[in-house]
């Protein structure tokens, strides 16, 4: 094994975690997206306005902003033609990881 070439299973799985990061970025801002629809549905509901809907979207674009630096870092890396480092590599697989098992640990318990 070289230094400068990742193993096999480590391409593999920079593959699955990048997906995983899409769908969680997409999943949680499709979700978001629902509850500033949805807002002022309920009786007795107002409809706030653009303020409101902001004030929904904040929290989920922070939780969103570890997914979206993963993907707009790989983004920029095959538009440029670079390889993501080793290192890289390695951060955005277990980040995925930790996601998945942190929701799955939040969603189980």
């Amino acid at each position: 094994m070289s230094a400068t070439r990742p193993p096999r299973w480590l391409g593999g799985a920079y593959v699955v975690a990048l997906l995983l990061h899409a769908a969680l970025v997409s999943l949680i801002l499709g979700w978001a997206l629902f509850q500033i629809l949805s807002m002022g549905s309920t009786a007795n509901a107002a409809r706030e306005g653009l303020g409101m809907a902001f004030l929904v979207l904040l929290p989920v674009l922070l939780v969103c902003l570890p997914s979206t630096i993963a993907l707009l870092s790989w983004w920029l890396c095959r538009r440029r033609g670079w390889q993501p480092s080793i290192g890289h590599i390695g951060l955005t697989t277990a980040a995925a990881a930790a996601f998945l098992i942190l929701f799955s640990a939040s969603y189980f318990a």
